[in-house]
């Protein structure tokens, strides 16, 4: 199957993954600041009028100290890979629906796949947890998109099932 859409939709999957590998670069550099004992660039920490920018919702929180910087950028470079995988997913399933091979059990387990990714995904993100003066704080954070997209992705995965079933029922029809 020759479609446009299909293949639009897998040069931005692989777009999408080079930004995120970007963005692993990014936070493996914030957990070398402190390693090597140097200080948060500029450009990381106020806008000004500078050309490039990266800004935070909770700045002030990931760079107060060094546990909260490797935390947060641990959890990020984790969910980053996380992503990263299961866009690799949805690149083999819309290979799969090009070829018309695509109520086979490699997009049932692709689909189940990206379900579990992103059920981790929402473990990772459940609990925040940042120090202030000598103590530690933890809170309770539900990202429910995560579970809201593992659920629909184990859906798929048992609509195609039923296709599976339903297509390998026809090949034994004559």
């Amino acid at each position: 199957m020759n479609n446009k859409y299909l293949k639009t939709a897998i040069v931005l999957a692989r777009l999408m993954q080079l930004g995120y590998g970007a963005l692993i670069v990014l936070f493996a550099y914030l957990l070398l600041i402190p390693a090597l004992g140097g200080a948060i660039p500029p450009e990381l920490q106020d806008a000004g009028n500078k050309f490039f920018y990266v800004e935070f919702s909770n700045a002030r929180e990931i760079f107060s100290n060094t546990f909260n910087m490797v935390f947060y950028s641990l959890r990020a470079i984790l969910l980053i890979v996380l992503f990263i995988l299961s866009l690799e997913s949805l690149i083999r399933i819309i290979r799969s629906v090009k070829t018309i091979n695509a109520f086979k059990q490699e997009t049932i387990r692709q689909f189940s796949r990206i379900g579990f990714l992103m059920l981790i995904c929402f473990i990772i993100t459940l609990f925040d947890m940042s120090t202030e003066g000598n103590g530690y704080t933890i809170t309770l954070s539900l990202e429910i998109q995560y579970l809201l997209f593992a659920f629909l992705s184990w859906i798929l995965a048992e609509v195609f099932k039923e296709g599976n079933r339903l297509w390998e029922e026809s090949q034994l029809t004559i």
